[in-house]
Order: structure tokens, then C-alpha cells, then sequence
């Protein structure tokens, strides 16, 4: 989760009257180390970083977190297309630490 979309929703969750007695799941999407080593890779290919580990685990696609749709769609409702992505999140950070 990027440090927008949760203090975003935070703001939503204080403001919008819908919003009652309920609990907001910040979670966008699963993710495996491959995926991150691989945004690490194009954002510095001058870098050495490790291969990829073996393939992931088929059934850990079917992970599925239904109530943060709801969280999603109040981001949507205060002006952001949806949850930041994976690489957006990442190549903030990692600019941020070098």
C-alpha cells in the first residue's frame, strides 16, 4: 500500500457520511519477490540484483480480499482512479532511499 492511499483513505473514512460502523481494508494486490526484483531491475539496470527465485506458487493467485473493494471504490469517490500500483509504490521509495 502507498502512504497516499491509506492516508487518502483515512480522509474518506472521516468525511464520508456512508462510511458507518465499518472496518476499510487497505490491500490492493498480491505480490511476489520476483515482481518486486523485477521493478528493481528496470529502475536500475545498472545495478546487480539477484535472479529471480523459482516460479511462485499457482494457488497463491487465488488470493482474494473482497472487502478492499470497498476501500478502492472510496478512492475512486475522492478523485484517485484506484490503489496506486505496485511499481508507482516502489519507484517512490526507492528514489527516496538513494
Amino acid at each position: 500500500m502507498g502512504i497516499e492511499d491509506v492516508a487518502l483513505l483515512h480522509v474518506a473514512a472521516l468525511t464520508n457520511p456512508t462510511v458507518q460502523n465499518e472496518r476499510l481494508f487497505a490491500y490492493g494486490w498480491p505480490f511476489f519477490w520476483n515482481d518486486l526484483a523485477t521493478i528493481y531491475r528496470g529502475i536500475f539496470p545498472n545495478r546487480e540484483l539477484p535472479t529471480d527465485l523459482p516460479a511462485r506458487d499457482k494457488d497463491a493467485d487465488l488470493l482474494d480480499v473482497r472487502p478492499s473493494k470497498r476501500s478502492e471504490d472510496l478512492l475512486k469517490e475522492m478523485g484517485k482512479p484506484g490503489w496506486s500500483s505496485l511499481k508507482e509504490i516502489i519507484v517512490a521509495n526507492a528514489y527516496g532511499l538513494v
